[in-house]
């Protein structure tokens, strides 16, 4: 057990470590699988991700955030601007436990031990020096060994979180207590009587403790993990710095396993702190409701949308003018390739739909018409049975890979900027209106060379049917 923890001020370094890994479509049709949620920008001007780092930094601080996400994501986080930041790439995906492994040996590597808050990316939370104020209540703890978890005060009889039990009530608390057990997703009358009884917190799944606590926690309940650890610690992470074949070769050894499941429910070390923070796990278009701003008549709206005679409706619209008329107590999300009607109330049956879209092998539960590169992007603007058209858009000093340039596969039009270019036995500057035929050559390299952007439209004579 761990010892009787010490003041919060206590706490002089925190590391701020964001698990972004994941993937999903759970607010389909704005996240895909290839653009996942967390890259969302769902409130304000920022995205999810960036509003977790954004909550975190007063106590971290820039140097002290580790980003974890795989390794298809840089593009998304340079596009997100936060390519800036300590990252780490998993080489394929194992599950929380193991991306908090590596974010653990890669602290102890460049600054030895200290305390980490493993912070899921795409959450939101309203009330943010509460959030802060939690933070370092656990952090006081975590010092003297604990784990300790942020146990969020139900307000509803909510099916779809896990949670945590602990011994009495109290909205919030200045410290942290025991925590007597971990229960997975409840049913409907189960969550109502852990409501009634006052002695159960929402998991947010967001956790605070020392690097080493975690590292032997894991060896501990997890014994297949520890001579992955052993090899990792002396061959990938050293003197600070990553050796990313020692990474790709060793991490997919673990086996793939939750924090929770691996560790936080066989640990006799955990601690919650109760609190209220105005939290969500944004899981459904029902919870972005509830959370949102609104009228008067109970109406969240982002974009350019119209309505007339209605209540308690949800309207996101992505890319154009969305009307509705007489409606109560619907979402209705629009993106340039779909669009979703549903009841609030149903909002957690989205996967009937895309299942049924995965089935269907629909290319719009997989990614957006626009895609980010780490060069810079790539949007279908067209596509019919015999042609389609594509922008290619290149950043300043950015070249595409070897695996874009082979997909260039239609007549190239430089609408704006200069492009070196070279395919066909020739190297070729390129200015606005300049064009390549690769169709018939092969290109072999396509660098901006300008200091402002590059746009080049590509028109091939042959349908893609969905942008790569």
């Amino acid at each position: 057990m761990p010892k009787k923890h010490s003041n919060a001020a206590s706490l002089t370094l925190f590391h701020a470590v964001v698990l972004a890994g994941g993937s999903g479509t759970r607010l389909w049709p704005l996240s895909r699988q290839m653009a996942p949620k967390q890259f969302l920008r769902l409130y304000g001007d920022t995205s999810l991700i960036g509003h977790t780092i954004g909550r975190v930094m007063p106590l971290s601080g820039r140097q002290n955030v580790l980003i974890v996400s795989g390794k298809s994501q840089q593009a998304e986080l340079s596009a997100a601007g936060l390519d800036a930041y300590d990252f780490l790439a998993e080489p394929v995906a194992r599950n929380t436990a193991p991306a908090a492994a590596l974010a653990a040996l890669r602290i102890i590597s460049r600054f030895g031990d200290g305390v980490m808050a493993i912070l899921p990316s795409d959450h939101m939370i309203k009330h943010a020096p509460a959030f802060r104020a939690a933070l370092k209540t656990a952090g006081a703890a975590a010092l003297d060994g604990a784990i300790v978890t942020l146990g969020i005060r139900p307000t509803c009889p909510e099916t779809g979180y896990g949670y945590i039990e602990i011994r009495s009530g109290g909205r919030t608390s200045a410290k942290a207590v025991k925590a007597l057990r971990f229960v997975e997703k409840p049913s409907l009358a189960v969550a109502e009587k852990y409501l009634r009884s006052g002695r159960f917190l929402w998991n947010a799944g967001i956790f605070v403790l020392k690097a080493s606590t975690l590292l032997s926690e894991f060896r501990r309940h997890v014994p297949a993990a520890g001579p992955v650890l052993d090899k990792l610690a002396a061959q990938a992470f050293h003197g600070g710095r990553v050796d990313k074949k020692a990474l790709e070769r060793l991490f997919p050894l673990f086996p793939s396993v939750s924090l929770d499941y691996g560790i936080m429910e066989k640990s006799d070390l955990v601690l919650t702190v109760p609190c209220e923070m105005g939290w969500s796990d944004l899981g459904n278009w029902r919870c972005l409701h509830e959370l949102a701003d609104k009228d008067g008549n109970g109406n969240a709206l982002r974009g350019d949308a119209l309505l007339e005679g209605c209540k308690n409706v949800l309207v996101h619209a992505d890319s154009g003018l969305v009307a509705v008329m007489g409606m109560e107590n619907v979402a209705v999300v629009e993106s340039r390739d779909a669009v979703l009607v549903c009841p609030l109330d149903r909002a957690q049956d989205l996967p009937r739909i895309t299942d049924r879209l995965k089935a269907l092998k629909r290319p719009e539960l997989h990614r957006h018409l626009n895609v980010s590169k780490t060069w810079g992007a790539v949007d279908l603007l067209e596509a019919g049975p015999g042609h389609s058209v594509r922008k290619i858009s290149v950043l300043p000093g950015a070249e595409l890979s070897a695996e874009d340039c082979a997909g260039l596969r239609g007549h190239l039009v430089v609408a704006s900027g200069t492009a070196r270019l070279s395919g066909g036995g020739r190297v070729l500057k390129l200015c606005a209106h300049g064009a390549f035929d690769a169709v018939k050559n092969r290109v072999s390299t396509l660098k901006n060379t300008g200091r402002g952007p590059l746009d080049i439209i590509e028109i091939a004579p042959f349908g893609r049917g969905r942008n790569t």
